[in-house]
């Protein structure tokens, strides 16, 4: 991405005196860029709704012809100003989102959601200087893409007066109001916007990958038999806070038991119904969870559901008891001020607290069960190889300063380093 905004700067600094790019300027840069992704994108635009000229244009036009006197055009007649002065009103085309439109509507165009294409006219002396899609450039972009021949055009006419950098500066304001002080549809809501939808497309079979599909509308069923919401606007519904991690966590269980993906999803989901009844679920509890129970599986360890509840049941009682929140950080305690834990580790939350369940449910074994605790330190590390880094294995397992060997990477100089168990370096000895 980063690559190709900097060749569509480079384009408007070499073209600073006529810097209107077209959207066929932009598909050729993409398939150059990214020729498997925009390949993908070009079978997925050649369907038979869009070469009947996309869906639902009858609602907004009588023919699929270019009638300009009705502001209708055609895509292949679109500019985007693209000065490389601070007063460009537009940004530079961004394939991912550009594909992720195509892709989440199955490449099938649709002029209902589509809405009218922005235009500002610069006017002089009547006659016209220059245009500019000030909104809708990824709209127009995926029109050009399917060959739509036609599409509804909204102008705004500057004033003769306002000079060509006043129109640019005002395009851009018009460009932020528009869309960024919209209030952005949130994940969550994304979720539930969709799922009607898919289990429609599902049903007509029009979809690109059904497998997909299924598993999403799966999830949606598990969640609706359970008394769950992603936004909470369902009565009585239990939110389910983080949709997001939640779908990683059901990808992780359906990967790996494909065959009792419900069946698991739904009883890791009750254990934390039962042990907090009265509260929203953590998805990343819930993901950590599914991490720890996936790799007690591959180590052969087996923790069948009516001990992981008797586990999750016993840090949650009492007036100290843990929420689900208590195990996706450290937490400090307010009266002695130490802290149970290192922090998780960075970009790896998910493993973090993963192990934070393990290290628990081991004490639980120890000092409730009265049995041997399931895992040592060796073990552990096989577990969580690759995953976490062995200081943070060792400081969250241990509780301890622990003492690591390093070797710098600049001057391959060794020596060993100790922390305690919140990362803060105790000291540094280098090796003679």
């Amino acid at each position: 991405m980063i690559q190709t905004e900097k060749s569509q700067h480079d384009w408007a600094i070499k073209h600073e005196h006529n810097p209107y790019r077209t959207l066929e300027l932009d598909m050729d840069l993409w398939k150059k860029s990214n020729p498997k992704q925009y390949e993908k994108a070009l079978a997925l635009v050649d369907n038979p709704d869009n070469l009947r000229g996309g869906l639902n244009w009858e609602q907004y036009m009588n023919t699929l012809e270019v009638d300009e006197d009705n502001n209708i055009r055609g895509p292949e007649t679109f500019t985007k100003d693209f000065t490389p002065g601070n007063s460009r009103p537009q940004r530079p085309i961004d394939f991912t989102h550009l594909y992720k439109l195509i892709l989440e509507s199955d490449g099938v165009f649709d002029h209902a959601s589509a809405g009218h294409i922005v235009i500002g006219v610069r006017q002089n002396n009547y006659e016209i200087r220059s245009e500019n899609v000030v909104d809708h450039w990824h709209t127009a972009a995926f029109a050009f893409l399917a060959k739509i021949p036609a599409l509804r055009v909204d102008y705004y006419i500057h004033p003769l007066n306002r000079s060509l950098e006043e129109c640019r500066i005002y395009e851009q304001q018009k460009f932020t109001d528009i869309n960024e002080k919209q209030k952005p549809v949130g994940v969550a809501e994304q979720h539930e916007k969709g799922i009607t939808k898919k289990r429609i497309d599902l049903a007509k079979k029009q979809v690109v990958d059904p497998s997909v599909i299924c598993r999403e509308v799966q999830l949606d069923d598990i969640m609706v038999n359970l008394g769950l919401s992603s936004t909470g606007r369902t009565a009585n519904a239990t939110l389910v806070e983080g949709i997001q991690s939640f779908k990683h966590a059901w990808k992780k269980i359906y990967t790996k038991h494909p065959k009792e993906a419900e069946k698991f999803m739904t009883s890791n989901i009750e254990l934390i119904l039962k042990t907090w009844p009265k509260t929203s679920i953590s998805s990343y509890f819930f993901e950590g969870l599914i991490d720890f129970r996936n790799r007690c599986d591959l180590k052969g360890i087996t923790i069948d559901n009516k001990l992981m509840l008797a586990f999750l049941k016993s840090t949650a009682e009492g007036q100290n008891g843990k929420t689900q929140d208590d195990f996706t950080e450290s937490k400090q305690d307010k009266t002695t001020g130490t802290v149970d834990g290192p922090k998780n580790e960075r970009g790896k939350a998910c493993q973090s607290i993963s192990l934070r369940i393990l290290i628990d449910f081991n004490n639980y074994i120890k000092k409730v069960v009265k049995e041997k605790p399931y895992f040592n330190l060796q073990t552990v590390r096989d577990m969580y190889h690759g995953s976490l880094s062995d200081l943070h294995i060792k400081a969250s397992f241990t509780g301890k300063q622990v003492t690591i060997a390093y070797q710098c990477p600049s001057c391959g100089n060794t020596g060993k380093v100790k922390v305690d168990k919140d990362f803060a370096v105790v000291s540094v000895t280098a090796d003679n």
